[in-house]
């Protein structure tokens, strides 16, 4: 029964680890999306400048 109880515990740590690895993940995936954005606005402007 201990044994049981040992798995269990050891496998509700590891979703709360995962869980915290997923949001970990969002937050850096929404930066990453910002920065292409940014990156994308810069080039957008390079290419006018270079028409002027």
């Amino acid at each position: 029964m201990d044994e049981i109880h040992v798995l269990q515990k050891k496998g509700e740590s590891e979703i709360k680890e995962g869980e915290m690895m997923i949001s970990a993940g969002q937050v850096l995936f929404a930066a990453g999306k910002e920065k292409i954005q940014k990156a994308e606005e810069l080039i957008k402007e390079a290419k006018i400048a270079q028409k002027e």
